[in-house]
């Protein structure tokens, strides 16, 4: 008998250790798919367009927010999705 229960607490010990390793691979894939979302909103920010236009050109573009140049002719787009300090 003395055999049968100690097969009986090596079968617990194991089914123990498995739950606690599931609870541990479940905190890790949390913490890799906020990872993953952190970085798709930071691709979505690079994707979005914006209005901006050029004194150069006095054309109005849609570029991403990310690019600053005129797609014609390169000089510095004025974007007006963003604050201006200087502006009463």
């Amino acid at each position: 008998m003395s055999a049968a229960n100690h097969d009986i607490g090596e079968s617990k010990g194991t089914e123990c250790f498995e739950e606690d390793s599931s609870y541990y691979d479940s905190e890790d894939s949390s913490s890799e798919e906020e990872d993953v979302e952190v970085e798709e909103k930071e691709e979505e920010e690079e994707d979005v367009l914006v209005v901006a236009g050029c004194k150069a050109c006095l054309m109005y573009f849609m570029v991403p927010k990310l690019v600053d140049e005129c797609p014609k002719c390169a000089a510095q787009l004025l974007h007006f999705d963003r604050p201006h300090s200087g502006c009463p």
